[in-house]
């Protein structure tokens, strides 16, 4: 590694990236070298089977600051953002996706905020070119949803392109929970913090390694509102304890309208009726059993991440 002061570290989380590489490491320089004296950029490979380690590997020997970190297995992106995070020793940390839809031209902007003295630079997406506006409109609306239960205030959004100081990130890698959420900690984390407004661009190459209509857009949603937020709970006990109000209600009623106990109530009415009830208890037990899981990995103490082995880093 360089024995000189290193101003700024770039992160890159990536899998299976190797259409994109060439063009991002060219482009990324080219920002740097207007913006700071010493830079630094680490690639953290998340298990990629394409060509990707073999091209970093190429552009390491060609130039020392192009770094690696390779993961043991495939952890996913925030897992791999924590690493580069750590083994990072710039004395400002800017990350971003590597797919070039977040533009590396924009970080001399977030470096210019930093100068400024802010900890956290925030990049806010004001345009998504390259998506359906179903998609746009529904992204928006789960920023918005996730920071009104948050505890804390959440920039609205604002994705995973931002700016952190030194002091910041030292902040962020003392909290050790398990599948952190990484937008949550850096807005709990506090101190002076900014925004810049941007256009995100359609993905440069290859094809998407998270979908949208998945899985995974469920669990980062889950993930945003449980880290931040115990509303999910507390809404469960409000609603629950309406509809056993609501319940006790309709069968006094059915009593007094009736011969029966329930009589002449209609069968679609009780169906209803017991259908809400055992669906509400469910999406409790639900709610509940995503908040359970999140203690029993955190109580497990196990590592996040496990790093195999680095190109041009020191330690392990």
């Amino acid at each position: 590694m360089s024995e000189k002061k290193i101003e700024l570290s770039v992160v890159y989380s990536f899998r299976n990236e190797e259409e994109n590489i060439p063009t991002l490491i060219e482009r990324t320089r080219k920002a740097l070298e207007t913006a700071v004296s010493e830079f630094e950029i680490i690639f953290v490979n998340d298990d990629s089977t394409d060509e990707s380690l073999k091209l970093l590997k190429q552009f390491s020997d060609e130039d020392s600051r192009i770094r690696v970190l390779n993961m043991s297995r495939r952890f996913g992106p925030t897992e791999c953002l924590m690493a580069g995070l750590k083994y990072s020793s710039g004395q400002a940390v800017v990350f971003l996706d590597s797919d070039l839809q977040d533009p590396p031209e924009l970080i001399p902007e977030l470096v210019g905020e930093w100068h400024k003295g802010a900890d956290v630079v925030h990049t806010v997406r004001r345009q998504r070119d390259g998506e359906t506006r179903a998609r746009t409109a529904l992204t928006s609306l789960a920023y918005r949803f996730i920071n009104i239960c948050s505890d804390i205030n959440l920039p609205v959004d604002a994705g995973d392109f931002k700016l952190l100081s030194r002091r910041a990130v030292e902040h962020v890698l003392t909290m050790k929970e398990s599948r952190p959420y990484i937008r949550g900690l850096i807005a709990w984390v506090g101190l002076h913090q900014t925004v810049v407004e941007y256009v995100r661009h359609g993905r440069y190459g290859g094809t998407p390694h998270f979908r949208f209509y998945g899985t995974s857009a469920l669990f980062q949603l889950l993930n945003g509102l449980t880290s931040n937020s115990a509303l999910p709970i507390y809404l469960m006990l409000i609603f629950g304890g309406l509809l056993f109000v609501i319940s006790m209600a309709l069968g006094i009623a059915a009593l007094i309208l009736t011969s029966g106990p329930v009589g002449g109530m209609s069968t679609y009415t009780f169906l209803a009726l017991f259908l809400s009830m055992w669906g509400t208890i469910l999406l409790a037990l639900g709610a509940l059993g995503f908040y359970i899981s999140r203690i029993d990995q955190n109580v497990r103490n196990r590592p996040n991440y496990i790093v195999k082995d680095t190109i041009g880093l020191d330690k392990i």
